[in-house]
């Protein structure tokens, strides 16, 4: 008598068996609404097992590109022995004569759908409170409760092929802004004004990926990215760090914004009061920023999304970094790396467009590159090649080598740039959002920073400073014309004139050449000399 009662009163799972019928009617009827809607569900939408055997029928039917009727699914039922399973030809006559026309199609999916999420977020809850009580540990329950519930939320997450006039109005509009000058980017800029030219912004929603090999300074560059981000700009950055404790990537932070170098703060008594000042005021930028990090090497995609959508509920989210992808643990089993490395960039793009924030991930490079001596290459991203297709960017930090007979422009700013000095070259070589193309930083690995440089020397600024001097009989001194210039003579290359904004301009000669007293030679720049006679006395410029 009790179990009786007990299964009397105990509530039904929800579920509509005559509107999944006459769905399950109207698809057999109209080929036209099973085009619209057979891609939208699911066999577990349906809670009576006869109508999943029909849609499964129906769905293989439409997944080969045959077309879908109450005869061809008959046989298909009947062929491949699941016809009793459906409930026999009696019940498969019944769902047939459901309805008379498939006019309301629309609203028997509605109907079919809402109980199968309601369904879906019953068995979910089952699973959380069991998990609730049995669960030694209470962050594993919480985080089996945020996997269940984002499961759900992805898997009736459906659309469809729209009207584009909606669309077509909104990118007119934003045109539109952008002529007027009314247009705000609401992207992420990475504070390097020449990278931000080509990239424009790493926009909401976007996967950027920002590859090199080890050493190079992938780390140092997103750590700047956070602190031009977070620092200058008030944006809320979240960094996943599994290589990397907290402390070391904070003082690497500091270092960059003090500019006191890295190697005198790790030796007693290097700094003087100025530089304690300095990385003081460093530590209370980084202290009132928005930065948050998070150093555990054990971090799954699971893991990052779930704190993710804390942080965003609680303290807002404008930029996730997480270095690298490589190191990270997918939490289940794949067939292999490659899968689990491919499965996991999926991931990071689904969760940046959830969250409607750029990802900045670093990843690592193979080593092809260094057997190959070349520039890295989309194909280059190691263990994937899944990451260049998911990805909205691809960024790669590069080391260009001095070569032995320098030709490009390139290669001659790299063998004359100072062997004690680091270039780092960027390549933008993918980008949805933007043009792609290359710019150059001077890397200080003491001082942890990136400035921009211009391999382009014919960029310095002109050698004429003193604007006043108009005619050769003014001139008393060679100061008078070159002050701010410092002739360094080095062997074999002619001059070299040290500007004071510490840019460099080649000359192939000294700025004077007073061999001939009737004219004075000017050798500025490389397309050849400026002559002139000294009869008017007025100079060329």
């Amino acid at each position: 008598m009790i179990k009786a009662l007990a299964k009397k009163d105990m509530p039904t799972m929800p579920g509509n068996y005559e509107a999944e019928q006459s769905l399950l009617g109207c698809i057999l009827m109209d080929n036209n609404v099973a085009n619209d809607l057979i891609s939208l569900l699911k066999m577990s939408d349906f809670l009576l097992p006869q109508n999943q055997e029909i849609f499964h029928a129906i769905f293989d039917k439409n997944q080969a590109n045959l077309p879908v009727d109450s005869v061809i699914i008959a046989d298909a039922l009947q062929a491949s022995g699941r016809l009793d399973a459906a409930g026999g030809m009696e019940y498969f006559s019944k769902v047939l004569t459901s309805v008379p026309s498939a006019a309301n199609a629309e609203e028997y999916f509605n109907i079919v759908k809402r109980d199968s999420l309601l369904r879906d977020i019953i068995n979910a809850g089952n699973k959380i409170s069991k998990a609730g009580y049995q669960s030694d540990s209470g962050k594993n329950a919480l985080d089996l409760a945020e996997h269940l519930v984002f499961e759900i939320s992805s898997r009736h997450e459906s659309s469809r092929l729209s009207p584009i006039d909606k669309a077509s109005a909104e990118a007119y509009n934003h045109i539109n802004a952008v002529q007027k000058g009314e247009y705000i980017d609401n992207g992420i800029k990475t504070g390097f004004e020449r990278l931000d030219k080509i990239i424009e912004s790493m926009k909401p929603g976007a996967l950027c990926i920002l590859a090199a090999r080890p050493s190079v300074g992938k780390t140092a560059f997103a750590l700047s990215v956070a602190i031009n981000a977070s620092v200058l700009n008030g944006k809320r950055v979240a960094i996943f760090s599994l290589e990397m404790p907290t402390v070391q990537l904070v003082q690497r932070m500091m270092t960059t914004i003090s500019q006191v170098p890295y190697s005198k703060q790790n030796k007693m008594g290097k700094l003087e009061l100025k530089d304690t000042m300095k990385i003081f005021n460093a530590h209370e930028a980084l202290a009132s920023s928005g930065i948050f990090v998070d150093d555990n090497s054990y971090n799954t995609p699971a893991d990052i999304i779930s704190k993710c959508r804390r942080m965003k509920n609680t303290e807002g989210l404008d930029l996730v970094i997480i270095d690298y992808l490589q190191l990270m643990q997918l939490g289940e089993k794949k067939e292999n790396r490659q899968q689990e490395v491919s499965s996991m960039s999926r991931m990071m793009k689904i969760y940046a467009k959830e969250l409607e924030v750029p990802f900045l991930v670093l990843s690592q490079l193979s080593r092809g590159i260094e057997t190959r001596g070349d520039e890295p290459v989309l194909s280059d991203l190691r263990e994937s090649g899944s990451i260049e297709q998911d990805a909205d960017m691809v960024m790669f930090l590069h080391r260009p080598k001095p070569v032995e007979k320098p030709t490009s422009k390139e290669s001659i700013f790299i063998a004359n740039y100072g062997e004690d000095k680091t270039v780092i070259k960027t390549l933008v070589l993918k980008n949805r959002n933007g043009a792609i193309g290359n710019c150059y930083f001077d890397w200080n690995g003491d001082m942890q920073t990136f400035r921009t440089i211009d391999i382009d020397v014919d960029d310095a600024p002109a050698i004429k400073t003193n604007t006043e001097i108009t005619k050769l009989s003014q001139i008393k001194d060679t100061a008078d014309v070159f002050g701010d210039l410092q002739p360094v003579e080095e062997e074999g290359k002619g001059t070299r004139e040290e500007i004071a904004d510490d840019e460099v301009a080649h000359v192939k000669q000294p700025p004077f050449d007073t061999s001939n007293t009737d004219e004075m030679i000017f050798t500025r720049n490389e397309s050849g000399d400026q002559s002139f006679d000294d009869k008017n006395g007025d100079l060329p410029f």
